[in-house]
């Protein structure tokens, strides 16, 4: 999946693990059935399409 690509792309750059990046709807599937957290951090609701040009074009950025 491109996005999950892009994410760990993302923390590796940052020097970030990106081990815990699990690809997949959270909503369906628990990527960490076996953990229990205290709370969720998200990213703020913006337009979808602006988010999706930026991942492309990173994508492209660093696959080129």
């Amino acid at each position: 999946d491109e996005a999950c690509a892009v994410c760990k792309s993302d923390m590796l750059i940052k020097g970030d693990e990106a081990d815990n990046i699990r690809q997949g709807d959270t909503f369906t599937q628990d990527g960490f059935e076996k953990e229990q957290f205290d709370y969720i951090l998200a990213n703020l609701p913006l337009n979808g399409a602006i988010q999706q040009l930026a991942a492309r074009k990173l994508f492209h950025r660093l696959c080129s």
